[in-house]
């Protein structure tokens, strides 16, 4: 079965001519005046951290003046000090979470005009370059990967092969089945995981240079339709895959080689059940309790995290944590770094 998929894939490759688009670029303009530290007040709505290249940057919803979708900012952010050293304003839609690879910042903006992929200097955050995705309007957020020297895009039922450094799109490959999907690949770009959601859901490895597919598996509990699914991060030889379904979900470990399931603890919770592979540790949030750090390999829990008011785990740093909080009388949200546990160490 797994040659034939090879085989199946390989032809596919073969006869999906790749569009012809044109990228604009435009010469990196300077940065944004520096505004209010984030950790006192972020000026908006639903904040997403992301740390990827060396650098911490921070997204939020401007609220807009009137009904429709909210604008988003994309700030870079001192990590230290939470203050804010460049921003960058999109037109109404959904950024995706930016990834750095090949030299550049890379994130997906999903507007009216359809699906983007835009191009960011990682410094000043202007845009170098734009290519059109899909022209679907206001599609789901999409999700990006580097690996095997290509940037990989999910497109709800299409894979998607990008050059980075040609700026074109390389490959189309469909997710038969699909209504949506994930991407994720380890740090040494060498394993590309990717997710299948519909009546039934998957979890794949596929080759990092062709997409052809490598081996996979059904994603547990996927008998009735599975809502989403996210690969939360790789430990050793296995990779945290999260799916969500009705009011519930359920986190597992895989085994990179088979797709098959890990002799480890798995992890179920409500439906904002959030987990994360960081430090080398499996972190675990959006439980009734306050959440726990544990062993990625083996899924034991090591140490309880704190939990300041109500805030919600956004990420893992440096030897801290970074909550979010709503901000005084509803005035926006608050970015809380709290000292890592030290059982968690």
């Amino acid at each position: 079965m797994a040659r034939g998929a090879l085989a199946a894939m390989a032809m596919l490759l073969a006869g999906c001519a790749a569009p012809t688009t044109t990228v604009r670029f435009v010469s990196p303009g300077p940065a944004a005046p520096a505004a209010a530290g984030v950790y006192s007040l972020v000026p908006g709505d639903d904040p997403a951290l992301a740390q990827t290249g060396g650098g911490t940057y921070l997204s939020w919803d401007v609220p807009p003046s009137r009904a429709g979708l909210p604008r988003m900012v994309l700030a870079r952010i001192d990590a230290q000090t939470g203050t804010i050293e460049a921003t960058n304003t999109f037109s109404a839609g959904l950024l995706g979470t930016p990834l750095f690879a090949a030299g550049s910042l890379w994130v997906t903006d999903s507007a009216s005009l359809g699906e983007l992929l835009l191009r960011l200097d990682p410094g000043t955050l202007m845009v170098t370059g734009e290519l059109s995705l899909g022209a679907a309007r206001y599609p789901g957020e999409a999700h990006l990967a580097y690996a095997g020297g290509w940037l990989w895009a999910d497109g709800g039922g299409r894979l998607l092969r990008v050059s980075p450094s040609e700026d074109d799109l390389t490959a189309s490959i469909a997710l038969h089945g699909a209504s949506s999907s994930n991407v994720a690949a380890s740090a040494d770009g060498s394993v590309l995981i990717v997710t299948e959601q519909g009546s039934t859901g998957a979890v794949q490895r596929r080759d990092p240079r062709t997409g052809a597919l490598l081996a996979a598996s059904p994603i547990a509990g996927s008998a009735g339709a599975v809502g989403a699914a996210a690969v939360d991060g790789f430990a050793g030889s296995g990779v945290w895959v999260t799916a969500a379904a009705g009011t519930s979900a359920h986190a597992e470990q895989l085994s990179v080689r088979s797709m098959k399931p890990a002799e480890t603890r798995p992890v179920s919770g409500p439906a904002g059940l959030r987990v994360q592979v960081a430090r080398g540790l499996l972190w675990v949030a959006g439980e009734p309790d306050r959440g726990y750090c544990a062993d990625a390999g083996t899924g034991r829990a090591l140490a309880e995290l704190p939990a300041p008011g109500h805030g919600e785990l956004l990420a893992v740093g440096d030897g801290v944590l970074y909550y979010a909080e709503p901000g005084p009388h509803g005035t926006g949200t608050r970015i809380v770094p709290v000292p890592i546990p030290g059982g968690c160490g």
